[in-house]
């Protein structure tokens, strides 16, 4: 079964280093190909499905339901007390240019109908009901909607170990991105300290330890999703540090990555910490979806959001981003970190 759905575990070797004053060394470990205001090498991040098993495409009143074999199944569903056996959790993508007026009167059209994202962002509705009753809905509302989508867990796969000795010269992945070819690469460039100055960098990820010291007081909670089913957007107070917390690692090493100051790639960079992710690593494309509104309505320019994140191509999570980059900040993401074919995604 999925590991989102056992006790939390810490991963000790990043609790170890973030302890130990070092969250650049935890960003050395992962700092490979990385690209300017970008994570090295983020969390693999994966769903849980059936091996083997393809992605599938049910049409229901002439709308498709991407990965339809995912809904009704696992575990997953042992964490949603509130579903009926015959209910799921459907996001309904909506077309891009559709009014906040138009969103909002879908929804309360339905009583199926229990959140929505945004015209200005990320415009969808959260639905939770049987099949039946989503036909329903889409029967009289499909002219605005482009796909839906069950809920679906997300997990950080754990790192690989990494060796703690003292570095000899700067990592490797900091010195290839100062130069555009591998002959002229730097030894000891680590880049300006004012790196990045002014820019900022949305982490979405598992939380930020802002507090940590290699962030120089650049690093701010902002906003947290809580829960699993149906999760909701907590907006963080001003130095409200328990906030978009990161218990568990990954983020604050991603965002070590982003800006530290010994090992960072944009130095001076402002952090601002997007947890979609819990404790344990797991999150949905549910969360994921509203994180992303939130910023696309929300964020400082110029702006770049971080998402360490992957899995199996979802459909309501490209568009999400997209939403993102229409909304004017610049989306970057980790590739490669699962070893499968990139046209599966």
């Amino acid at each position: 079964g999925s590991s989102c759905f056992k006790a939390p575990e810490i991963h000790s070797i990043f609790i170890q280093l973030l302890d130990s004053g070092s969250v650049a060394m935890a960003a050395y470990s992962v700092l490979i190909g990385v690209a300017i205001l970008s994570v090295a090498g983020g969390a693999r991040i994966a769903r849980q499905r059936q091996a083997g098993s393809k992605l599938s495409t049910k049409y229901v009143a002439e709308v498709p339901i991407f990965n339809y074999e995912l809904a009704y199944k696992g575990a997953w569903r042992e964490s949603m007390l509130e579903l009926q056996d015959n209910q799921e959790s459907w996001l309904v993508q909506m077309h891009a240019g559709i009014s906040q007026a138009h969103l909002e009167a879908a929804c309360s059209a339905h009583s199926e109908c229990v959140g929505i994202g945004s015209a200005t962002g990320n415009p969808f509705l959260e639905l939770i009901c049987t099949e039946e009753e989503l036909q329903s809905v889409l029967e009289q509302e499909k002219e605005e909607v482009d796909f839906v989508e069950p809920i679906m867990p997300i997990e950080a796969i754990p790192e690989i170990p990494v060796e703690t000795s003292v570095l000899e010269e700067s990592p490797w992945g900091l010195r290839r991105i100062r130069s555009r070819t591998l002959d002229a690469m730097p030894k000891n460039d680590v880049g300006k300290a004012d790196g990045g100055k002014g820019v900022h960098v949305y982490v979405l990820d598992t939380g930020v330890r802002t507090t940590h010291n290699d962030f120089g007081g650049r690093a701010i909670p902002t906003v947290q999703v809580t829960g699993l089913f149906r999760p909701r957007m907590q907006v963080c107070k001003q130095g409200e540090i328990t906030c978009a917390a990161d218990k568990q690692g990954h983020g604050t090493h991603c965002a070590g990555t982003i800006g530290g100051t010994l090992y960072g790639v944009a130095k001076a960079a402002t952090i601002h910490a997007v947890k979609v992710l819990g404790d344990d690593g797991c999150g949905s494309n549910m969360g994921i979806s509203k994180a992303i509104d939130w910023v696309a309505n929300n964020h400082f320019k110029p702006a770049v959001a971080s998402m360490s994140l992957g899995g199996p191509r979802s459909a309501s999570s490209n568009e999400a981003a997209n939403s993102m980059v229409l909304a004017g900040v610049i989306v970057v993401t980790a590739s490669g970190n699962s070893n499968t074919d990139s046209c599966t995604f």
